[in-house]
């Protein structure tokens, strides 16, 4: 399983980075507000969004959704991502 997570990176070019596996992509923090918005919806319903907004090209998208392919796993790595967010 690839692991998903934000991880704030102080005195970088940017200021949050969301990794999924390996590798990681940055964050702005405009979307980092539009994603704290959706933090009281469903864990499947932040996921969509979150995917969405995250996932800026085919190659991305898959890689989030690909760490997410197991039910079980997808519902907790949607809330801890859901409480990263609602942290930064």
């Amino acid at each position: 399983m690839k692991e998903l997570h934000f991880k704030r990176n102080p005195g970088g070019t940017y200021q949050i980075l969301f990794y999924v596996g390996n590798f990681f992509v940055p964050v702005e923090e405009d979307l980092i507000k539009e994603l704290k918005r959706h933090t009281h919806d469903t864990p499947e319903d932040f996921l969509k969004i979150a995917i969405e907004k995250l996932g800026y090209n085919t190659y991305l998208k898959n890689a989030i959704q690909e760490a997410l392919n197991e039910p079980n796993d997808r519902i907790a790595q949607a809330k801890t991502l859901m409480t990263e967010v609602q942290s930064l």
